[in-house]
């Protein structure tokens, strides 16, 4: 086992980089995803950019979560330069792990591997943007040592999102 997948200590999962062969499952996995956050999700578009990611590593990584074999959950990592880290910062766009097996410690080892899979980067900061009433995401990124920053995140959407 290389730095490219992590097995868990009692969940009985792993972690390991998404391949080509893992986009419909992903795009499947995200839809429900945005699902629980009452969007819907252009799967054609959410395909391709997979597709996207899972060719130029230079963009992002995206893993996948496993248990007993069955893919249960991902996560997408987007990497940019930043002046105020003075080099590679990444950005934790999407975990999710299904409902039905919550609380098992993927979140916990995903978050693990994504660390270590930073580390082996030089990324300097890993930032990730969680709603207030998500308690447990929020439980699980402050258990990574992971703390508010006082600042205000301001968006303009300049194209189309995949929220259809």
């Amino acid at each position: 086992m290389d730095g490219r997948e992590r097995r868990g200590v009692g969940s009985g999962g792993t972690v390991r980089e998404a391949t080509v062969a893992d986009v419909s499952r992903l795009v499947e996995l995200m839809s429900d995803f945005f699902a629980e956050a009452y969007l819907t999700l252009d799967r054609d578009r959410a395909g391709e950019v997979f597709m996207k990611l899972l060719a130029d590593m230079r963009l992002g990584e995206v893993g996948v979560i496993t248990l007993d074999g069955g893919t249960v959950g991902y996560y997408v990592l987007i990497f940019a330069m930043s002046m105020e880290y003075g080099d590679l910062v990444a950005w934790l766009d999407d975990l999710y792990v299904q409902p039905a097996v919550r609380g098992r410690g993927l979140g916990s080892l995903a978050l693990a591997h994504m660390l270590e899979r930073c580390h082996a980067r030089a990324v300097r900061a890993l930032s990730v943007e969680v709603s207030p009433d998500n308690v447990g995401a929020r439980h699980l990124y402050a258990s990574a040592g992971m703390t508010p920053v006082r600042r205000d995140l301001l968006t303009l959407s300049l194209g189309e999102t995949l929220n259809g």
